[in-house]
């Protein structure tokens, strides 16, 4: 498990001066000048579903630090944030989440997990698993909105290479930005092996 990110569904806190909508439009500023990965918070169905509880609309205007999550989902495209934690994962939740790779046969996942602690197994912390997905985004682990990076890529470089360091030879030089300086270096270590076995 190379590392866990901990998403929040979008959320806006009040100021005493500004409305809803208002709060929504300056967060959305924020979001776009910090990554592509956020996308803007949007007054979408389930957003209205989330006013009628509160008993609101757009035009609130939300007391001096009143917090009001705005979905029920927790997804950066819409409106949500992540940071990322700590590998704390119980053993059962370990093999579980291995277990779900073996056999849908996926080399790497991400798996969508919503559970009250991850350091207790699923079953005994209301845990239930979302989502699988083949092709997931390394960029939240390395660029969190809150916590520590986690240098994903890193180790899936150091794995593949560790496990197939011929093949990452020839692909450094088949690479033509790194072709002079790999064949350079190719030809040197084969100079000293001739000169060591001579």
């Amino acid at each position: 498990i190379l590392g866990i990110v901990l998403r929040h569904p979008a959320t806006i806190t009040g100021d005493g001066e500004h409305t809803i909508a208002q709060l929504i439009a300056q967060s959305n500023e924020q979001r776009k000048a910090i990554t592509e990965i956020l996308g803007p918070i949007v007054i979408d169905q389930e957003c209205l579903m989330k006013f009628k509880e509160y008993g609101v609309d757009e035009q609130y205007i939300p007391r001096k630090n009143e917090r009001l999550i705005l979905n029920y989902t927790s997804n950066a495209h819409r409106g949500g944030t992540y940071e990322t934690v700590s590998n704390n994962i119980c053993r059962e939740n370990r093999r579980l989440l291995r277990q779900i790779t073996r056999l849908l046969n996926l080399p790497l996942a991400g798996i969508d997990v919503e559970c009250a602690d991850l350091s207790r197994p699923l079953n005994r912390s209301n845990g239930v698993i979302i989502e699988v997905n083949c092709k997931p985004n390394v960029e939240i682990h390395e660029q969190p909105l809150a916590g520590n990076k986690q240098m994903v890529t890193r180790s899936m470089m150091r794995y593949f290479i560790y496990r197939h360091p011929l093949l990452y030879i020839k692909a450094l030089y088949r690479a033509r930005q790194l072709a002079v300086y790999a064949k350079s270096s190719i030809a040197l270590m084969l100079f000293a092996l001739v000169y060591l076995l001579v």
